[in-house]
């Protein structure tokens, strides 16, 4: 089975979830659920183990091994999202035989090769009564309900294990919390690593833009005078080094390079992210950098939601490649 053959993963959720439900009747601890981390468990007798997660705004990722599978740490590819710290716990301590993952109706995979009918038989193979389906979506499984909705006049079990599948029922409704902090650091440090590699895009602007040579010869800023920004939630910040210059002249320069930074982006390629002034004595020179990290940049840098607002800006075929790592906040 092809990823593109998957049920919808809204469907797919919700078997899992009933069959993880109707486990508790049985008390079969081979299907779980962490309400914590949105995370659907089931580790069949065969050697199939299958994990589900539901993400922030409505996405899901899917992945799991089996027996006689080749596991290995898939990180290529996966959009930086779907790698919660459950995925990226998981690959990094077992290794994947395969990893997918659905956002607007589609589904993506890191392991193209695999055929998805072997692992993900527990779920294709599940026979779940379509009323306890629609009932579980929509929020109406009272413990009471289950027998009658499952299908079966007896469901095995105490009060308790009635009242523990319809709270595994009402938990899987409920919405992911944003990306989880391990996983956020990890990206913003191969995110810093790839965009200080990245190559820029010529954008045809003046080396020495005549706004900034004109407040050179007023401001008599001294030799090696060096003052840079970067781009943070709409607005520019100044590095932590750089050269001390009067209050009147820093002003008047974080003005002229906000103006510069309005006026030299565009619509499909953007603004840039970082920026630098120099003066040698002599002659002002501008530095941008739209689609990398500069290494005369040692600062922080533009937070990982000012980097996903600025590519979610620009046309598809100006972002840099590691824009499609950042994860939506």
């Amino acid at each position: 089975m092809d990823v593109d053959d998957l049920p919808e993963a809204e469907r797919l959720w919700w078997v899992f979830a009933t069959s993880t439900a109707l486990a508790r009747l049985r008390r079969d601890p081979t299907w779980s659920y962490d309400p914590a981390f949105h995370l659907l468990a089931h580790d069949a007798s065969g050697g199939v183990r299958l994990r589900m997660q539901r993400i922030h705004h409505g996405r899901c990722v899917l992945w799991g091994t089996w027996p006689d599978a080749s596991p290995s740490p898939l990180w290529t590819g996966v959009p930086g999202w779907a790698t919660s710290d459950a995925v990226h716990d998981w690959l990094q301590r077992d290794g994947a035989s395969f990893l997918a993952w659905e956002h607007r109706g589609e589904w993506d995979t890191a392991t193209p090769e695999v055929d998805l009918a072997v692992p993900l038989a527990p779920l294709l193979d599940a026979q779940v009564p379509e009323a306890l389906l629609t009932a579980a979506r929509e929020g109406r499984v009272a413990p009471d309900d289950l027998a009658g909705l499952a299908g079966f006049s007896d469901p095995g079990g105490t009060e308790a294990d009635l009242g523990e599948a319809a709270a595994v029922l009402s938990a899987a409704r409920d919405d992911a919390p944003a990306l989880q902090g391990t996983v956020r650091r990890l990206l913003a440090t191969e995110i810093r690593t790839q965009m200080i590699a990245a190559v820029e895009r010529d954008r045809v602007l003046p080396q020495r833009p005549v706004p900034l040579v004109r407040w050179a010869r007023i401001a008599t800023p001294p030799p090696d005078f060096q003052y840079a920004v970067h781009q943070q939630d709409g607005r520019l910040v100044p590095a932590l080094g750089n050269s001390p210059l009067a209050e009147q002249h820093r002003i008047t320069l974080g003005n002229l390079l906000s103006r510069l930074h309005r006026e030299e982006a565009s619509a499909e390629g953007g603004s840039w992210l970082f920026a630098r002034v120099r003066f040698d004595g002599v002659n002002v020179h501008f530095d941008r950098a739209f689609d990398s990290r500069p290494q005369w940049y040692e600062d922080e840098g533009p937070s990982l939601d000012t980097l996903w607002a600025e590519m979610a800006g620009r046309a598809p075929d100006w972002r840099p490649p590691w824009a499609r790592l950042l994860p939506r906040s």
